[in-house]
């Protein structure tokens, strides 16, 4: 049977010259498989069928050989009886389904033969599905590695190992300048704080003085008082 040799022999002869081909290999094999698929199904149905009928003439052939069987039973216990009549109706219907039977198997042969040739067919076709499921998968991972390269080669060209070297000399110098800023203030902090520490000493010194004072002043007094 040849209702597949088309899309089998396109499939397993001329895939690998045809993907070189195309500009677009993945699309092309889905749609390759999308029609495989439809094949395999209508293959299936057929297949279907070839077992329906296979199963009908193996029914008739039961029926013909039981016929047979009791037809010859009809004319040998008719030949017994002496009727002649009988006998040769039992006969020539078991003739009639000798014949019926002949042509039955037959014609279950051609059909074993047709079902056997179809699901050769479904064999093959379902062996270049999976192959073509199998090379799909294999272009989409290098089409995807091929993609991921071309990704790293882009961002390579555009690095400018120069202009990151400036950029991290821009902010190591930002940094140092916050850091000289924040010491800075820091400094002034420490030197306001010097005036008041001295001023403060100053003060202390003053009263002091004037407490002594108090005292001389103190004792003088007593002296005078005690002369």
């Amino acid at each position: 049977m040849g209702i597949f040799k088309r899309m089998k022999n396109i499939a397993v002869a001329d895939i690998n010259n045809l993907l070189d081909k195309v500009e677009d290999p993945i699309s092309m094999l889905k749609q390759y498989i999308r029609e495989l698929e439809e094949q395999i199904g209508e293959a299936q149905k057929a297949l279907s069928h070839q077992q329906f009928v296979e199963r009908k003439y193996d029914a008739l052939i039961g029926e013909a050989e039981a016929l047979i069987s009791k037809r010859t039973r009809q004319a040998e216990l008719a030949v017994a009886k002496h009727e002649e009549h009988i006998a040769q109706l039992a006969v020539r219907e078991k003739l009639i389904q000798e014949s019926k039977l002949e042509a039955y198997r037959t014609q279950y042969s051609e059909v074993k033969r047709q079902t056997a040739v179809l699901l050769d067919e479904i064999r093959q076709l379902q062996e270049v599905y999976q192959e073509l499921h199998v090379r799909k998968d294999y272009l989409i991972s290098r089409i995807n590695a091929a993609q991921a390269v071309q990704g790293i080669h882009s961002a390579l060209k555009s690095f400018n190992p120069d202009q990151i070297s400036q950029g991290f000399t821009r902010m190591e110098e930002r940094v140092w300048k916050m850091e000289a800023d924040a010491g800075a203030g820091k400094m002034v902090g420490q030197l306001a704080q010097v005036p008041l520490e001295y001023g403060q000493e100053d003060s202390l010194q003053a009263r002091v003085k004037e407490e002594l004072e108090k005292l001389k002043e103190q004792k003088k007094g007593d002296a005078h008082q005690a002369v």
